[in-house]
């Protein structure tokens, strides 16, 4: 399904099976092309997980509970003017949380759906015949093909435990998941945060990454600069931003010769889309990395773009 919003400057379409932006201009392509509404929304379905990454943002979200997706809640989202619904967390394949996201899946209409995930958990069987029939695209977190790179910021909460050699048990369990999920029929991508401990498989050996991808049978590959939780404010494992642009133009010249769409988050806090956590209330991202600004409660008459100022607007919300 194609679904569109007009702008004073043309349309924005988004395809709903390809999972894929459009966008078509009047005669003055001169003019700044920004939104006028947002595009993207991550619901925070739970804080849960069955990993321990270092680096990520439910830190921040520390005492709040798991999204109640109720009537009103849907009815909010087919209304919005959202164009992308991503259920994310925590972790939204935990079992725990299955009859919520069936829901969701079954109910959001006329929006894009993406489930974010860790990748270490293998839907039932229930859930994949959903997420296939409603063009659903799982987004796995992937960062390196190399365990060492991939396991350092990732790590399986087992991996503290003592006995056992579990350090790379969360990278061969991706493996085992997309494959599985690949031969019922899912729509699969990797979505992968740039910092320094893989730096080495992204920038200097980008192939091994792209014949990953392509043995895999995947042709969608989104990418992230590293703005980690608040928890862990350590510019140790940061990359410049003119650092971060120069390595996603080249990916997007080598993806492209390899069939594969490189799609990269250009904002310079990667986050810039919108949260609903646990009670229903939506943050965004202030001018600050890592800090989040509480705008209200979904069932509030939301102003989106009027909590930040206008420089920040035009840096993060142009198309």
């Amino acid at each position: 399904m194609i679904i569109e919003r007009r702008e004073s400057w043309g349309i924005i379409r988004y395809d709903t099976y390809k999972h894929r932006f459009e966008f078509s201009y009047k005669d003055n392509s001169d003019v700044t092309h920004y939104i006028r509404e947002p595009l993207v929304l991550n619901l925070d379905l739970t804080m849960k997980c069955n990993m321990a990454c270092r680096h990520c943002v439910v830190k921040d979200f520390k005492n709040t509970g798991d999204l109640d997706v109720s009537p009103e809640l849907i009815e909010y989202i087919n209304n919005s003017p959202f164009m992308v619904i991503v259920i994310t967390g925590g972790e939204p394949l935990l079992a725990e949380c299955e009859n919520k996201l069936l829901t969701l899946i079954k109910k959001i209409k006329n929006k894009g759906l993406i489930i974010d995930t860790n990748g270490t958990i293998i839907p039932s069987n229930a859930l994949i015949h959903q997420i296939v029939k409603n063009d659903v695209l799982i987004r796995v977190s992937l960062d390196a093909v190399r365990p060492q790179d991939e396991t350092y910021f990732r790590q399986m909460k087992t991996y503290r435990s003592k006995g056992g050699n579990t350090k790379y048990l969360s990278y061969y369990k991706k493996l085992e998941t997309i494959k599985y999920l690949k031969e019922k029929g899912a729509n699969v991508s990797i979505q992968s945060v740039i910092h320094k401990k893989n730096i080495y498989s992204i920038e200097k050996n980008p192939k091994d990454m792209i014949n990953f991808l392509r043995s895999m049978g995947i042709n969608k590959w989104y990418i992230q600069r590293f703005i980690p939780s608040y928890k862990m404010a350590d510019k140790r494992y940061d990359i410049s931003t003119s650092k971060y642009e120069d390595i996603i133009k080249m990916l997007d010249i080598r993806c492209k010769e390899a069939g594969i769409e490189c799609i990269a988050k250009k904002d310079k806090r990667h986050n810039s889309v919108f949260l609903l956590v646990g009670e229903g209330l939506l943050y965004t991202q202030s001018e600050k990395p890592r800090e989040k600004i509480k705008i209200g409660h979904y069932r509030d008459h939301i102003d989106y773009f009027g909590i930040v100022s206008l420089p920040d607007h035009q840096d993060r919300y142009y198309v």
